[in-house]
C-alpha cells in the first residue's frame, strides 16, 4: 500500500475582504483617497504565490464585484474567472459568499484567507476557528530601489495560529482534503504561465508609472523606446510575438 503523504489544502480567498484591505496599491498608482471601490491588484500575486507551489486556489466573489464601478482593475477578476480560478456562489442574497466559503471549508478541510471573523454565522464558529487564516497589512520601509518592492506601500503576512496549509495523514479531516484533490483540478501549465505574465504586467506597469526600470523579464519583448502597453492584452500580445519568434 502506498504511504500516505501530507496534502496541500484547497485555498479559498475571500475576495471582498482581501480587496478592501488592500485597496491602496502604490505611491502614484492608487486612485485618490476618496476612491471607495475595492481593488483587485493584490489578488493576482497572492493567487500566483499559492498555485506556483502546488496549491489549488479558488477566489470566491459575488458577481457584482466584477463590475468596474464596484472594483478597481475588475478585469483581473474576469481573467481569473476565465481560468476557472474564480467562482460565484450558486445562491443569491446577502453574505452568500461567506456561507459558500464556510460550507466548502467544512466539506473539504479548506483554508479560508480572510480577516473576517464571520460573527454573522455563529453556526460555523467551529469551522471559522479551525480553517480561517487571517492576515495583517504591514507598511513597507522606504526603499530607494523601487523595483525591489514595486513602491508598494503595504504587504501581507498570514497568521496561521496553529493552522496548517497542508493536511497530515493523521489529521481527522485528511479524507476531506483527499476528496478536494479529486473534485478540484489543479491549474493548467498554460494558465500558470498566464498568471505569471499577469503578475509581471502589474509589476511592469507600476515601474513604468513611477519612472523605475522595467523588470528584466519584459525587456526581452518590449521596446523601451515605445510607450508602455495600455493594458494587459497588449502586453500579452507582445510576449506572444516573442515566443512565436523563438
Amino acid at each position: 500500500m502506498e504511504e500516505l503523504k501530507p496534502l496541500p489544502r484547497l485555498i479559498l480567498i475571500d475576495a471582498a475582504n482581501f480587496m478592501n484591505v488592500y485597496k491602496k496599491v502604490a505611491t502614484n498608482y492608487a486612485c485618490p483617497n476618496y476612491e471607495s471601490r475595492k481593488n483587485a491588484f493584490h489578488i493576482i500575486p497572492v493567487v500566483h504565490f499559492f498555485v506556483a507551489r502546488g496549491y489549488t486556489v479558488l477566489v470566491i466573489a459575488s458577481e457584482h464585484t466584477l463590475k468596474p464601478h464596484t472594483t478597481q482593475l475588475s478585469y483581473l477578476l474576469k481573467e481569473l474567472k476565465a481560468m476557472n480560478l474564480l467562482v460565484h456562489p450558486i445562491r443569491d442574497g446577502k453574505e452568500v459568499d461567506d456561507r459558500a466559503m464556510l460550507e466548502c471549508a467544512a466539506d473539504y478541510g479548506a483554508i479560508i484567507l480572510s480577516c473576517d471573523k464571520f460573527r454573522n454565522h455563529p453556526d460555523f464558529k467551529a469551522i471559522t476557528n479551525r480553517y480561517v487564516v487571517g492576515y495583517e497589512r504591514k507598511k513597507c520601509k522606504q526603499n530607494s530601489d523601487v523595483t525591489n518592492n514595486l513602491g508598494i506601500e503595504c504587504k501581507y503576512s498570514f497568521y496561521l495560529d496553529g493552522k496548517c496549509f497542508a493536511a497530515k495523514p493523521t489529521d481527522d479531516d485528511y479524507a476531506k482534503v483527499q476528496k478536494s484533490h479529486e473534485d478540484f483540478k489543479k491549474i493548467s501549465p498554460e494558465n500558470l504561465s498566464r498568471l505569471a505574465l499577469m503578475e509581471l504586467y502589474l509589476h511592469s506597469d507600476i515601474s513604468s508609472k513611477i519612472g523605475a526600470p522595467l523588470p528584466e523579464a519584459c525587456t526581452k519583448f518590449l521596446d523601451p523606446e515605445m510607450p508602455f502597453p495600455v493594458n494587459f492584452q497588449q502586453f500579452e500580445k507582445a510576449a506572444q510575438r516573442l515566443s512565436r519568434g523563438q
